[in-house]
């Protein structure tokens, strides 16, 4: 067996496996760019107990658009610099600019006391924020100190978020490999799957679900714009007298939610992301789901060597809701380990 079907909350199982076989540094390529370059996307050294781990060899913009220029007809299916350092963004590798200020903010608002007479909270995010998956970074934030809030949408978030039905048909798949010189093996997993820009927004629209089944969640009544938007939010502001954080990456939305008395949160990017970070094995498992997805399948380059698949031939909507990837590996000590340890999972969780 060399293929594995991982949610993104068991992909320590592949961490474990690549450290246990000598492979704690490795380096991640896209396969797509492969033939082009032997540019890796980022590299990851795992450490071990009580020691920290890495993330490093960010590509230098100049030097990844006179990549992204040799891909001709087909660039708009290759991420752009900007998408390629929002996958480290979206992953939580790399925070929102003046993160520890808006950690404080948000820390304050949700420590108020309803007993006391004090507005409850609630939390919402405007589309954008979802494709940054800025739920999954502020529920971790609630989680790591123990407290819960409200969340809130309106049903025009989630209509922006939902057209992602662009697909690869086959004229598409002959273009990348003519363009791109990719092995077919590589394309047959594009093929009848989500494009690049569609990939992103399907990535938000799961944040948004994730957040209605694990959260206590209200969706409001609302159309597509961010009057729409904002304008539901206000109303339900006033009927239920409780206050509302909005996140956004969008300084006018921000701006538009403060001047309806709602508190505008704007998650800006940073201007200069550093080369390399500190992380912890969480990280790295979401920045493999970040980078997969975006890029479509990426390869580890190390001793142990393997493919991860954002997407592949087959892949359901089951596998987006439980942000699976699928792991393939030709190293038998890597699949006995996967295997065995899989079937372990498998046994705990049906007990």
């Amino acid at each position: 067996m060399n293929e594995f079907l991982i949610p993104l909350e068991n992909l320590f199982l592949f961490l474990n496996g690549l450290f246990l076989n000598g492979a704690n540094t490795f380096k991640v390529k896209s396969s797509l760019l492969d033939k082009l370059s032997d540019r890796e996307l980022f590299w990851v050294i795992l450490s071990g107990p009580r020691e920290v781990s890495q993330v490093g060899g960010l590509i230098p913009k100049d030097i990844y658009e006179e990549l992204r220029g040799k891909c001709g007809g087909v660039m708009g299916e290759i991420p752009t610099y900007r998408c390629y350092l929002d996958m480290f963004l979206a992953s939580g590798v790399y925070k929102p600019k003046d993160w520890t200020r808006i950690e404080k903010t948000v820390l304050d608002e949700l420590r108020r006391d309803p007993l006391r007479g004090e507005r409850p909270v609630f939390i919402s995010f405007d589309t954008n924020a979802f494709v940054r998956r800025y739920y999954t970074l502020v529920s971790s934030l609630l989680a790591s100190n123990r407290l819960r809030a409200g969340f809130v949408s309106s049903k025009g978030v989630l209509a922006e978020l939902e057209p992602f039905d662009d697909k690869y048909q086959a004229s598409d798949i002959f273009q990348l490999g003519d363009a791109l010189r990719v092995e077919s093996d590589v394309l047959d997993a594009f093929l009848n799957q989500l494009k690049l820009g569609c990939r992103l927004f399907r990535m938000g629209f799961v944040e948004y679900r994730k957040m209605s089944i694990r959260e206590y969640f209200e969706e409001l009544r609302g159309g597509r714009g961010d009057l729409q938007i904002l304008g539901a939010l206000q109303k339900f502001s006033k009927e239920r007298n409780v206050d509302l954080l909005v996140f956004s990456e969008d300084e006018a939305f921000t701006d538009r939610a403060t001047a309806l008395k709602l508190k505008g949160i704007r998650l800006d990017r940073q201007e200069e992301p550093p080369m390399s970070t500190e992380v912890d094995w969480e990280d790295v498992a979401q920045l493999l789901y970040t980078a997969a997805i975006t890029y479509g399948v990426i390869g580890i380059t190390a001793k142990t060597r393997a493919k991860i698949h954002g997407v592949w031939r087959g892949k359901k909507a089951e596998h987006w809701n439980t942000e699976t990837l699928k792991i393939t590996t030709e190293n038998p000590e890597l699949q006995k380990f996967l295997e065995t340890n899989q079937k372990v999972l498998q046994t705990k969780s049906q007990s």
